[in-house]
C-alpha cells in the first residue's frame, strides 16, 4: 500500500513517503493520505487571540486537492489538548480547550469534518490491537450514522476514531507521535501497510489486466460517489419529513415552527410577515376570510379554556380594529390547532371529550388535532386534496375537524 504522510514538519518515516503541507504529492497517486494536525509547531495565536496554523493558505490547498480526488482515502490525526504560547503574556501558555469553540471551528474546516456536531474534552486511553495503549485529550461527540466508530476508550466507550460512512475520511483523536504508534494504530482499524514501498512507474505500468481493473474501481467509485450523495439527499429530506412530525410531540415554539411550516404548504401563506403581538399564534386572510389559529401543545387532553382562549382572541382582534376605524367587522374564522397528550403514541390518545367537541361547536371554533393536519399534508401532496378543498374544510366546519 502506497502512503503518503503530510505534516508541518517533514518526518523521517520508512513505511511512507513523507511530505509537508507546502510541498505535497498528489493525492491520487497514493492508496491511503495521512495528514497530521496533532503537532505543537503547527497552532498558534495570533495576538488577537485568534487561533489557526502556521500553514492556512496550504492547508487550504490541501483541502481543495483532497475534495477533487478520484479516491479520496484521508486519515486526519488530530491534535491533543496542546499548550500554545500566550502572545500577550511572556513565558505563559494557552490550552487549545481553553478555546474549545474556535478550536472545534478550525479543526473542523482544516479536515473536512464540517458535519459533525460536537467534541468534548476528556483524557483518555485506548488499547489498540496489539495491547498497546494510546493517550487521548478529546473524543468526538455523535450519534448519527453518519459516522462509524472505529476506535473506542477503555472505559467510557468514548469516540476517539470515526470514520465518516458518506466518503473514505478516517479522524482520531489518538496521540500517534511516532512511526511505531501509527503502524499498530493502522493495523487495528485494519489497514496493511507493506514495508516496501513500490515506486510510482511500476504502478503506472499497466500489464496483465490492470487497465480493466483500474476502470472497473474508478467506474465503481463513481457509483458509490453518487449512491452516497443519493442517500445523503433522502437523509436531508427525511430530517424535513421529521420536522413535520415533531409537531405530534413538541410543544411552544417548535410546534409553532412546524405548524407554520405545513400551512404555508397547503395554504400558500406566508407565516414571515406575521407580526406576533403576544395574543394569538398566528392571523392571515384568504378570500376575505380571517383566520385567528391559536397552537398549544399539552400534555393532557383538551380543557374548555384552549377552546375560549379563541374568544378572548377574537375579542381582542376586533377591539383593535376598532381602534384603527375599522368599524365593518371581517369575518372571522377561529381556528385551534392542538397537540394534545404529546408525551403518548397516537394509539394510546383518548379521543377528545364531546363536551369540549359542543363548546367549539357552540363557539364557532375548528378544533384541528396535530395528527389531522399532517393528514391533511399527506393528501394534499398526493393531489388528493387541493388548497381550495383545505379552505372550504377550514371555512364550513365547527367541532373538531375530521377527514
Amino acid at each position: 500500500m502506497a502512503i503518503q504522510y503530510i505534516s508541518y514538519l517533514k518526518k523521517n518515516y520508512t513505511n511512507f513517503v513523507c511530505s509537508t503541507f507546502k510541498h505535497f504529492d498528489q493525492i491520487d497517486k497514493y492508496d491511503l493520505t495521512i495528514v497530521d494536525f496533532g503537532e505543537h509547531d503547527l497552532w498558534v495565536f495570533t495576538p488577537g487571540m485568534t487561533l489557526r496554523t502556521i500553514v492556512d493558505e496550504e492547508i487550504l490547498k490541501l483541502n481543495e486537492a483532497i475534495l477533487n480526488s478520484k479516491n479520496g482515502n484521508v486519515l486526519y490525526l488530530l491534535p491533543q489538548d496542546l499548550k500554545i504560547a500566550n502572545p500577550h503574556v511572556q513565558g505563559k501558555s494557552v490550552n487549545l480547550s481553553f478555546y474549545l469553540l474556535d478550536f472545534k471551528n478550525k479543526l473542523f474546516v482544516n479536515s473536512n469534518l464540517k458535519d459533525l456536531k460536537e467534541i468534548c474534552v476528556v483524557d483518555d486511553e485506548t488499547s489498540l490491537k496489539n495491547g498497546a495503549k494510546l493517550k487521548s485529550s478529546f473524543f468526538f461527540k455523535c450519534s448519527s450514522n453518519a459516522y462509524d466508530a472505529l476506535t473506542l476508550s477503555d472505559y467510557s466507550e468514548h469516540k476517539t476514531t470515526i470514520k465518516n460512512a458518506f466518503n473514505h475520511y478516517i479522524y482520531t483523536f489518538l496521540d500517534i507521535d511516532n512511526e511505531e504508534k501509527l503502524l499498530d494504530f493502522l493495523e487495528t482499524i485494519g489497514i496493511s501497510v507493506s514495508h516496501s514501498i513500490l515506486p510510482q512507474w511500476l504502478l503506472d505500468l499497466d500489464w496483465f489486466n490492470d487497465k480493466d481493473l483500474k476502470e472497473e474501481i474508478f467506474a465503481n467509485q463513481k457509483i458509490i460517489q453518487t449512491s452516497n450523495e443519493k442517500i445523503s439527499e433522502n437523509r436531508k429530506m427525511l430530517d424535513v419529513n421529521n420536522q413535520y412530525k415533531s409537531m405530534l410531540v413538541s410543544q411552544g415554539d417548535e410546534l409553532v415552527k412546524s405548524v407554520f411550516m405545513t400551512l404555508e404548504e397547503i395554504l400558500e401563506i406566508d407565516t414571515q410577515s406575521f407580526i406576533d403581538e403576544k395574543v394569538q399564534d398566528l392571523d392571515f386572510v384568504i378570500n376575505d376570510v380571517t383566520y385567528l389559529v391559536e397552537i398549544k401543545g399539552v400534555a393532557g387532553n383538551v380543557k374548555n379554556e384552549n377552546i375560549t382562549q379563541l374568544i378572548a382572541h377574537e375579542s381582542r382582534f376586533t377591539d383593535s380594529l376598532n381602534e384603527k376605524g375599522i368599524t365593518q367587522p371581517p369575518i372571522i374564522k377561529k381556528v385551534l390547532i392542538i397537540n394534545h397528550q404529546r408525551q403518548k403514541k397516537i394509539e394510546d390518545r383518548l379521543a377528545i371529550n364531546k363536551q369540549q367537541i359542543d363548546l367549539a361547536i357552540k363557539y364557532d371554533v375548528l378544533v384541528i388535532e396535530t395528527i389531522t393536519l399532517l393528514r391533511v399534508l399527506e393528501s394534499f401532496r398526493k393531489g388528493a386534496l387541493s388548497k381550495d378543498d383545505i379552505l372550504n374544510l377550514f371555512t364550513a366546519k365547527t367541532g373538531l375537524l375530521k377527514l
